[in-house]
C-alpha cells in the first residue's frame, strides 16, 4: 500500500511472499487470533494483491483501494482495468458526499454549490 501511495501507480503482485514491498502486518490486520466468532479468517494469509490509487480529478491523492487473494490465480490486466473503473466511481461518490457536506456546512445556495462542483 505504501508503494502505491508514494508512486500513485497501480500495483499487481502475483506472489506476495516473493515481493519485498509486502509487509506481513497486512496478514495480522485481517486476522484476530483472540476472536472466537465473527472473524471468518483467523489464519489469514495474503497471497496476491491488486492495489489502485484513488485520485481526485486534479491528480491529488484520495486513498488506496486494495484487493487481496483472488480466488483463481493472480489478478489479471482485466481485473486491474475493472478496478480502475470502480475506483473512478468511488472518487466521484466521495467528491459528491464532500460537496454535500460543504453545502450543508456553509449553507451555500444551490447555484453556488453547482458552480463549485463544476470547478472542482
Amino acid at each position: 500500500i505504501g508503494y502505491v501511495a508514494e508512486s500513485m501507480a497501480p500495483l499487481n503482485v502475483a506472489d506476495l511472499s516473493k515481493d519485498t514491498r509486502f509487509d506481513a502486518i497486512v496478514d495480522a490486520a485481517f486476522s484476530d487470533p483472540s476472536s472466537t466468532e465473527g472473524d471468518p479468517h483467523p489464519d489469514f494469509e495474503a497471497k496476491n494483491a491488486l492495489a489502485m490509487p484513488l485520485r481526485n480529478h486534479d491528480g491529488s491523492a484520495l486513498g488506496i483501494c486494495l484487493m487481496l487473494n483472488k480466488r483463481a490465480g493472480p489478478f489479471s490486466e482485466f481485473d486491474a482495468h475493472m478496478l480502475r473503473l470502480e475506483c473512478e466511481h468511488v472518487v466521484l461518490m466521495v467528491q459528491t458526499a464532500s460537496a454535500n457536506l460543504t453545502h450543508f456546512a456553509t449553507q451555500e445556495t444551490i447555484p453556488e454549490t453547482l458552480y463549485r462542483l463544476m470547478h472542482l
